[in-house]
């Protein structure tokens, strides 16, 4: 199981926590990580719900394609 997720925070207002999660099953040939879309996808759906900008901060410096992800997000 793969799980990304986002903690919004504004000032005078309650945090608010997106995730998302990928189930392995360990079928031959299924992805084991989050895709590009996946993150892409969670960033997108938090600037829907929001209404808002959103500024990220990349905790994790390990997270392949992040670039591409962002690119990604720009052109939704």
């Amino acid at each position: 199981m793969s799980v990304a997720g986002l903690a919004c925070l504004k000032a005078g207002a309650p945090g608010r926590l997106f995730c998302r999660m990928r189930i392995h099953r360990g079928a031959k040939g299924e992805r084991r990580s989050m895709s590009e879309a996946d993150y892409a996808d969670l960033i997108a759906a938090a600037h829907r719900t929001l209404a808002a900008p959103v500024i990220l901060i990349w905790a994790w410096r390990q997270v392949q394609g992040c670039g591409a992800c962002l690119s990604r997000y720009e052109e939704q």
